[in-house]
C-alpha cells in the first residue's frame, strides 16, 4: 500500500515511509461500521503513533469502501487495498483536500462555476474545495451516465444550483482522485490540490506531523524476511536469522543468480563470495559516506552477542576463531527505492580447525551478519554493549544476519554441526534448544529427524536433569535423541560460562511418505524462563525427487529353537537395523536370528548409504509349532512323524480313526524332532495325526493306512 501511494505522490515531493505494522485479532472488529473501527485508534498499538504517522485500519468489512477521520486516522475496507484510488482518495483526506464536488448542493459554501476574480460571483478560494483549479461539479455518483467507460468525455449538460450556470466540466474533475467520478478514472491531482497539500504539511508539521524527514533524512535498510518491509522494530518476521538480503555463492556469480548455497571449503586459496543488498526506502537519496560492515561466525544457536562475537572477541577465551569482520565498503548512493548488491570476497578458515573442535559434519558452515553504518541514517533502537543480535537485527532494520544452510541430502543423512551453548566468559545461562519449522511444512510427516550431541552437550544436558518436551533418547551410545515433532525442545540445560558443545541433526526421508522436494528445519535457543531467542538456525533442505524407490522386505524361516528373519537386498549400499517391539535398537545386519521364546513383533528399518532415504516395516513372528512332514504316508504298519514343537513345555501326537473317532496318544520329547509309531494292530482306513502342545491342538495331517 505504501508502494501505491509514493507512485503517485512522489510525483510532487511527498513521500512516505513505514514505520509500523501490525495485525488486530478481533471479532469484534471483523464485519461492523466504521465509527466501531475507529475506537482502535485510541487503543494500542495504534494509539501509540498518534501525532506521528497516519495510521490506517484495513478491516474486513465496513459500511463505506473507505473513510478518513481528521489528519491521521484513515479507514479502508480489506477488498479495497488493492483499489488504489481509494486509498489515495482517503490520504488526500488526511492532507486537507475535500471533494471535487464539496458544498456542492448545499446553500452554504457551495462553489460557483465562474474562475475569473473579477467576477463578483467568484468564491472558488473560499467556497467547495478551497482549489482554483477543480472546476465547480457535482458528485458524479447521482450522474455516472455522463461520465465515459474510458474517462475521456463528460456528456452531461448539468445546472450548477449555486449560480445558476452549466458546470464546466473538464478531465481534471471527471479522472481526479477526490471526485466520485468512476473508480478507475482515478488517476489525477491538480496543481492547486498537490499545494494544497504542501502548506497544509508544512503550516502543521510542529503540530500535526511532528516527524515528518526533512530534506537531508532517508532510511538505508535490509530485509529480514519477505514480510519485513523495513519498519522498526520488525514484528512480522518469525525465524529472524535467515534474511534474503544476504546468501553466499562458491563462486563470483552472486549479482545475477541471487540464491544462497550451501558454503564450499576448497582449501586456503579458494575463497567464497557473500552478497548484500541494501535499499533506500526514503523520498531523499543516500549519501556517500554511508559503509555497510559484514561480520561472520561459526554456525551455532547460542547468543551470538554483539559485539564481542562478531569482531573476534570470543576467540582466545573460547580457543578457536569463532567470529571476526570480513571487510567493510561504501553504499553508492541511493535514490527512492533503489537499490544496491555489494560483493565480498572471504576466505573461510580450515574445516580441520572445527573438526577438532567437535563440528564432525559440514565444518564449514558459518553466520552472516550485516550493519549499515552512517551518520544520518542511524540506529532507531540504540545498541547496548554486550546486546543480542538477534534483537539489533529485529529492532533496528540497519541490521540483519543469516545463519542457514540449504543443503542437498546426498552421502549422508547428517545435515551439518552447528554450536550451541554458551560462548559468553562471564555469566552463565539456562537455556532451551527448540526443533520447529515454518507452518505447511511436511518435514515431521515425511520425515524422521534425530539430534546427535556431542560429549559436552549430552553431559550438560544430563546434568542438568535430562528435561525434554516431545523428544525422546534414540541411542544413548552414540548421544542420539529422536524429535518426534514439531516445537519439539531440550529444555532447562545450564550452561557455565564458556560452555558449548555441538549438534548435528540427521534427517531421514521416509520413501513412502516424501511428497516434496524442499523442506525447512529451524533450531533455536532460548532463555528457559523467558523464551528470550539467543540464537537460531535454519536448515533448507532439498531432496531428489527422482531417486529409485525401494522398499523394506524380509523372509521368515523357523526351526526347532531358532527363528531366523533375513532383509531382502534394496540393490544399493543400506544399512539394515532391527527393532524389537518396544523400539529397542537389536542389530545391525540383513539377518536377524531369534530364539523361540523371543518371538514377538520386530522393526526391519532399511536406510540407503547414498541419501539416507529410508523405510520399515513391522514383522509378527510367531513360533513354528507344527507336523513337517508324515513318511511313509499311506504306511502298513510303522510311519515317523517329524515335529516341532517351539518353545512348549509339553507335547504329545493324538492318531484319530476318522469312521470309528477312536483315538491314541503318543508322548513327545520336547528335545527331539521326529518320532516313529507302530500301528500294526490298527484296522486300515483314514486317521488324522494332531500335534498337541502345551495342551493345545496346533497343526493337523491325515494319515493313510493300508
Amino acid at each position: 500500500m505504501v508502494e501505491y501511494l509514493n507512485a503517485e505522490f512522489n510525483q510532487f515531493n511527498i513521500c512516505f515511509n513505514l514505520v509500523h505494522f501490525s495485525h488486530i485479532v478481533s471479532d469484534q472488529h471483523f464485519d461492523t461500521t466504521a465509527s466501531v473501527v475507529n475506537q482502535l485508534f485510541y487503543t494500542e498499538p495504534a494509539v501509540e503513533y498518534a501525532g506521528t504517522a497516519i495510521r490506517v485500519m484495513v478491516p474486513h468489512h465496513i459500511q463505506w469502501r473507505g473513510v478518513a477521520y481528521g489528519h491521521d486516522r484513515l479507514i479502508v475496507r480489506a477488498d479495497q487495498e488493492e483499489i488504489i484510488g481509494i486509498f489515495i482518495h482517503e490520504i488526500g483526506h488526511n492532507l486537507s483536500l475535500k471533494h471535487t464536488h464539496e458544498y456542492f448542493d448545499s446553500s452554504w459554501l457551495c462553489e460557483n462555476v465562474t474562475r475569473d476574480p473579477n467576477d463578483p460571483a467568484y468564491n472558488a478560494e473560499s467556497a467547495g474545495d478551497y482549489v482554483v483549479d477543480t472546476q465547480a461539479s457535482p458528485n458524479f455518483y447521482t450522474y455516472m451516465q455522463y461520465v465515459s467507460q474510458d474517462c475521456n468525455n463528460y456528456t452531461g449538460n448539468l445546472i450548477n444550483n449555486c449560480d445558476g450556470v452549466p458546470y464546466n466540466i473538464t478531465l481534471n474533475e471527471i479522472q481526479n482522485y477526490m471526485a466520485y467520478t468512476r473508480q478507475h478514472c482515478r488517476t489525477l491531482f491538480t496543481t492547486g490540490q498537490k499545494i494544497r497539500m504542501h502548506e497544509y504539511i508544512s503550516n502543521e508539521a510542529n503540530d500535526k506531523y511532528i516527524n515528518i524527514l526533512d530534506d537531508i533524512d532517508y532510511d538505508l535498510y535490509s530485509v529480514n524476511s519477505i514480510l519485513d518491509k523495513g519498519a522498526e522494530p520488525d514484528n512480522q518476521t518469525g525465524v529472524i536469522w535467515d534474511s534474503p538480503d544476504i546468501w553466499v555463492r562458491n563462486q563470483p556469480d552472486g549479482l545475477t543468480i541471487q540464491e544462497h548455497q550451501d558454503l564450499e571449503y576448497n582449501d586456503d586459496n579458494t575463497p567464497v563470495y557473500v552478497y548484500v543488498r541494501v535499499k533506500n526506502k526514503s523520498c531523499n537519496p543516500s549519501s556517500e559516506d554511508d559503509t555497510l560492515k559484514l561480520y561472520w561466525a561459526k554456525g551455532g544457536i547460542g547468543e551470538q552477542t554483539w559485539p564481542y562475537l562478531w569482531e573476534g572477541d570470543y576467540n582466545e577465551s573460547n580457543a578457536l576463531d569463532v567470529g571476526g569482520e570480513i571487510g567493510s565498503q561504501t553504499i553508492p548512493v541511493l535514490g527512492q527505492e533503489d537499490e544496491a548488491i555489494l560483493e565480498f570476497e572471504w576466505q573461510p578458515k580450515s574445516p580441520s580447525v572445527y573438526e577438532d573442535a567437535g563440528f564432525t559434519n559440514k565444518p564449514w558452515m558459518f553466520c552472516f551478519l550485516s550493519r549499515i553504518e552512517s551518520t544520518t541514517d542511524v540506529m532507531t533502537f540504540p545498541e547496548e554493549s554486550p546486546s543480542d543480535a538477534a534483537v539489533n537485527a529485529r529492532n533496528n532494520n540497519n541490521i540483519v544476519y543469516k545463519n542457514t544452510t540449504t543443503l542437498v541430502i546426498e552421502g549422508t543423512s547428517d545435515i551439518g554441526s552447528i554450536s550451541a551453548g554458551n560462548y559468553s566468559e562471564l555469566v552463565a545461562v539456562t537455556s532451551d534448544i527448540n526443533f520447529f519449522t515454518d507452518q505447511g511444512n511436511a518435514i515431521w510427516q515425511e520425515a524422521e529427524l534425530r539430534v546427535r550431541l556431542d560429549d559436552k552437550l549430552w553431559n550438560a544436558w544430563l546434568n542438568s536433569g535430562a528435561q525434554s518436551t516431545n523428544t525422546r533418547i534414540w541411542n544413548s551410545a552414540e548421544r542420539e535423541i529422536l524429535i518426534n515433532g514439531n516445537n519439539s525442545s531440550l529444555d532447562n540445560i545450564s550452561f557455565a560460562p564458556v560452555e558449548w558443545g555441538t549438534l548435528t541433526p540427521r534427517v531421514n526421508f521416509l520413501i513412502k511418505e516424501v511428497t516434496g522436494e524442499t523442506y525447512t528445519l529451524h533450531i533455536s535457543q532460548t532463555e528457559s524462563n523467558t523464551n528470550y531467542v539467543l540464537g537460531g538456525y535454519t536448515y533448507h533442505i532439498n531432496r531428489n525427487s527422482s531417486r529409485q524407490f525401494f522398499s523394506a522386505e524380509a523372509s521368515l524361516d523357523n526351526t526347532q529353537n531358532l527363528t531366523h528373519l533375513e532383509a531382502e537386498h534394496i540393490n544399493e549400499l543400506a544399512v539394515y537395523n532391527w527393532y524389537d517391539a518396544e523400539g529397542n535398537f537389536i542389530s545391525s545386519g540383513q539377518t536377524l536370528t531369534i530364539t523361540n521364546i523371543e518371538l514377538k513383533e520386530y522393526t526391519l528399518e532399511v536406510i540407503a548409504n547414498s541419501d539416507g532415504h529410508k523405510d520399515y516395516k513391522n514383522f509378527t513372528v510367531k513360533e513354528n509349532r507344527s507336523i513337517s512332514s508324515i513318511s511313509p504316508n499311506p504306511t502298513l504298519n510303522d510311519f515317523s512323524v517329524n515335529y516341532n514343537t517351539g518353545s512348549a513345555t509339553n507335547a504329545f501326537l493324538v492318531i484319530t480313526n476318522v469312521i470309528s473317532g477312536v483315538s491314541d496318544n503318543y508322548l513327545l520329547d520336547i528335545s527331539k524332532t521326529y518320532k516313529t509309531i507302530n500301528i500294526n494292530n490298527k484296522p486300515t482306513g483314514q486317521y488324522i495325526v494332531s500335534l498337541v502342545t502345551n495342551n493345545i491342538i496346533v497343526d493337523t495331517k491325515q494319515l493313510i493306512k493300508n
